[in-house]
């Protein structure tokens, strides 16, 4: 049965919401792709893992159960390829961990399944993770010891072979060091480690960047921080300027007082030579945010949340507001110790969301801030942040106006130049939907697919401009 929750202005949109698959608050999902006007969506509950295809009204085409998830086995990773869809996972076989692929058309029908590399289990290891290109051509799975020691498998998945393998030891600690995995559409390995000053001196954050060719080619770059320390960050490939390009926001005396931004930008050749520049707020930024997250010249719990690329080898940053207050409950447990055996709750508060907009050489070419205020209890912040719709003359900033089953959906225009408008998109009252906006998928330029969780009920839901 398909809900239409309504007809809107030619200007504007139209929503449809599929049918509900039963789920609880445990069981884990995650929308893998669309193929063929196929949307493909995971679930996994009680262990068991399901499969469910919908058309392009989101009527469900098909649900199949998939006999992936066994002891010592579990699942890595899930995309789309150019026609079928592939599920990646490892299961350990006495001394032997195999990692397997599983192909599936759009009607989940499976097509294909092997192996496509085997590791020793090794005591202290982690288990396979797994990073994917943004053309969906190539897969990395990688795993350590959590100290200096880490093993990386590159995959084609398109050609269905291991490009290379390489066991490095790296300098550091892994656990304490790791920040992203990247992989280019070559192939290419890009490991960024944050590693702090080791020793009494308060100051002192050096970024590492590990670039890998395929061919075997080992590049490193070292980028010092001393007084100024990042505070959250977040780096991409630039395929098109083939380059690493990235930033954060950074700090001086508080970890929770944003005192401005940084950018950052690294040529993938054999010199690694890069580009560095320290942003402090002007006062134009800090007056735009809400005063209630300002505090002496800074903006507090200002975290990076998403990077988008310009043509121009700029970078569009997008920081958002992100506080987490733990309180305990007032009453007393009897038999029970003033701590032992008290629940925790927790607030979650993302508001406002600063967007920077950097050009090529790491200048800023225009800010704008979006402001919201969304307060959720226990939750995780699930329902809470905003969703990214990108097409070729604007971006939209979608969300929801607040964390409830009755609310306003509402999105933030942003045109390339900077120029911002606000408008409403729909009114969830009396249609039992939640939405989960940082699970969305976008299919089009004019098309995205939102999850809702509500009632025990996860549904999809569509919205066409």
């Amino acid at each position: 049965m398909l809900v239409f929750l309504g007809y809107f202005s030619a200007s504007s949109q139209m929503v449809t919401v599929s049918d509900g698959i039963g789920i609880r608050s445990d069981d884990h999902f995650r929308i893998i792709g669309n193929v063929n006007q196929t949307t493909a969506l995971l679930t996994i509950k009680n262990q068991q893992l399901e499969l469910h295809a919908f058309d392009r009204n989101l009527r469900l085409k098909s649900s199949v159960e998939v006999d992936i998830i066994r002891r010592n086995s579990r699942i890595i990773a899930s995309t789309q390829g150019e026609n079928s869809f592939f599920l990646f996972s490892q299961k350990r076989d006495g001394q032997d961990i195999d990692i397997y692929y599983w192909e599936f058309d759009e009607n989940l029908k499976l097509i294909d399944s092997s192996s496509i590399v085997s590791a020793s289990h090794l005591m202290g290891y982690s288990v396979f993770y797994a990073t994917i290109s943004d053309d969906f051509s190539k897969i990395l799975f990688f795993r350590s010891d959590n100290n200096t020691n880490l093993q990386v498998v590159c995959y084609d998945i398109q050609e269905k072979e291991v490009i290379w393998t390489q066991n490095l030891q790296l300098e550091g600690n892994l656990r304490q060091d790791f920040r992203q995995m990247l992989v280019s559409n070559m192939g290419e390995m890009v490991l960024v480690l944050k590693q702090k000053e080791r020793g009494f001196r308060r100051g002192g954050i050096l970024y590492e960047f590990i670039h890998l060719h395929p061919d075997g080619k080992l590049n490193n770059q070292s980028i010092e921080m001393e007084t100024r320390l990042p505070g959250s960050e977040r780096f991409v490939i630039d395929h098109k300027n083939r380059k690493i390009s990235g930033g954060g926001v950074y700090y001086e005396r508080n970890a929770g007082r944003a005192e401005g931004q940084f950018t950052l930008f690294l040529k993938m050749d054999n010199s690694l030579s890069y580009t560095f520049n320290y942003h402090p707020f002007s006062v134009d930024i800090l007056a735009a945010f809400s005063e209630r997250n300002i505090n002496r010249a800074a903006v507090i719990e200002l975290q990076v949340q998403d990077i988008m690329l310009r043509q121009d080898g700029g970078v569009i940053i997008f920081s958002e507001i992100n506080k987490t207050f733990e309180r305990r409950p007032t009453y007393s447990q009897r038999g029970l110790s003033r701590t032992m055996g008290r629940s925790i709750w927790t607030d979650h508060h993302l508001e406002d969301v600063l967007i920077s907009s950097f050009d090529g050489i790491g200048e800023l070419d225009w800010f704008e801030v979006l402001y919201k205020k969304q307060i959720s209890h226990d939750d995780g912040a699930l329902f809470s942040s905003y969703f990214i719709v990108e097409s070729p003359n604007f971006l939209r900033l979608i969300y929801n106006d607040e964390i409830s089953g009755n609310s306003t959906v509402s999105e933030f225009l942003l045109a390339a130049n900077g120029f911002s408008e606000r408008k409403n998109v729909m009114n969830t009252e009396h249609q039992n939907v939640k939405l989960r906006f940082r699970n969305a998928y976008q299919i089009s330029t004019n098309e995205i697919i939102i999850p809702s969780e509500s009632s025990s009920r996860l549904r999809l839901l569509r919205i066409k401009y």
